[in-house]
C-alpha cells in the first residue's frame, strides 16, 4: 500500500509538471484512473461511461459511450475521432521495430509459442493443463521440425511448468519469467504462430500480426479478437460473457466455456494455420471486424 501511493503521487507530479492539455482515460471498470485523470488537472479529460456514471459526469469534460458490443478497437478508434478524420484501417498496435531484445532467446529452430496462461485477474480464462500437455504432444507428433516456447510472467513459472511435467521433449522450452516485455515481443514477432488465452500476450501477437489461435470463455472475443491472421475458438455459452460483470463468476470458477473446448478442435484450427492447404477451411469461428464505423463521432457526452 505504502508503495502505491508512493508512486500514485510521483505520478501525479510528473503529470503536474507537464501540465498536459488533454488526458484519455481508456478504463472503464475501475474508478482509480478517473481519480487519477481528475488529479492530473489536464484542461480536457475525456472517459468513457457504461450506465449511469453519475460520479464520473462530474470528474472527466467529455464522456464516450463505452459501447461492450463494439470490438476494442472500434471502441479506442470513436475516441480518436474526436481529434479529426482518421484512417478506420490504422493500427492501434504500433510496435516499435527497434526494440531493445536479447537475440539469444530466439530459438534456432521454427517455433510457434504457447501461452498457457491468463494472469490472477481472472483465472476462469485459462484452458487446463492438460489440454496444453495434450495439444503440445500432438503439434510434436505432426510437426518435428517445429520447437514450441512456453511463456508466462515470473509469478506463472511455476503454473507453466505443470504443463511440461513428464514430457520429456528438449524441443518444448520454458520461457515464463525469463523474458523482458521487449524479449517477449521479439519471441512473439519471429514465431510462426501463437495459441494463448485471452490475455495480455494475445494483444501483443495482434500487434505482431503473427498468426493467432485464441481461446475464449468469460470474456467476448466480439469484443477483444476481432483481428486479422486470428482464429477464435468460443462456445458462446449462456453465461458467457461474465468477466467483466461479476467479481464471482456464475459458474463459481467451474469455467466449463473452456472446459468445453476439446483438444481436437484446437489442433485442428492449428493445422489450419500452419498448412491451410492441408486441412481445407479453418474450423474456427468467424468474426467479422466491420463495425460499419464512419467518421462521426457519436455517443459523447460533453460537460458545459
Amino acid at each position: 500500500m505504502f508503495q502505491l501511493l508512493a508512486t500514485c503521487f510521483k505520478c501525479i507530479f510528473k503529470l503536474w509538471k507537464k501540465r498536459p492539455d488533454v488526458y484519455i482515460d481508456l478504463e472503464i471498470y475501475s474508478n482509480f484512473s478517473t481519480l487519477v485523470a481528475l488529479f492530473s488537472l489536464s484542461k480536457n479529460r475525456i472517459g468513457f461511461y457504461l450506465r449511469d456514471s453519475s460520479f464520473r459526469m462530474g470528474i472527466y469534460t467529455h464522456m464516450m459511450f463505452f459501447n461492450p458490443k463494439v470490438a476494442i478497437s472500434g471502441v479506442y478508434l470513436q475516441v480518436a475521432r474526436l481529434f479529426g478524420e482518421i484512417d478506420d484501417n490504422i493500427s492501434l498496435y504500433p510496435i516499435d521495430k527497434d526494440i531493445t531484445f536479447d537475440k539469444n532467446i530466439i530459438p534456432e529452430k521454427k517455433y510457434i509459442i504457447i501461452n498457457p496462461n491468463a494472469s490472477d485477474l481472472r483465472i476462469e480464462r485459462r484452458w487446463s493443463a492438460e489440454n496444453f500437455r495434450s495439444l503440445i504432444q500432438n503439434i510434436l507428433e505432426k510437426y518435428p521440425e517445429l520447437s514450441i516456447v512456453l511463456i508466462g510472467s515470473t509469478s506463472e513459472k511455476e503454473y507453466t511448468q505443470t504443463v511440461m511435467n513428464s514430457m520429456d521433449s528438449n524441443r518444448v522450452i520454458n520461457m515464463a519469467g525469463k523474458t523482458s516485455i521487449d524479449d517477449l515481443i521479439a519471441l512473439i514477432k519471429h514465431s510462426q504462430l501463437v495459441i494463448t488465452n485471452d490475455t495480455g500476450p494475445m494483444h501483443i501477437s495482434f500487434a505482431c500480426k503473427t498468426p493467432t489461435v485464441c481461446l475464449f470463455g468469460p470474456c467476448s472475443p466480439y469484443q477483444y479478437g476481432s483481428e486479422n491472421n486470428t482464429s477464435i475458438i468460443y462456445k458462446g455459452l449462456y453465461c458467457s460473457p461474465c468477466v467483466h460483470d461479476f467479481k464471482i463468476p456464475p459458474c463459481a470458477g467451474d469455467n466449463m466455456c473452456m472446459k468445453l473446448i476439446t483438444v481436437k478442435e484446437v489442433c485442428d484450427t492449428v493445422i489450419s494455420k500452419l498448412d491451410p492447404s492441408a486441412s481445407g477451411k479453418d474450423p474456427s469461428l468467424d468474426i467479422s471486424t466491420s463495425y460499419g464505423a464512419q467518421n462521426k463521432v457519436f455517443g459523447l457526452v460533453k460537460r458545459s
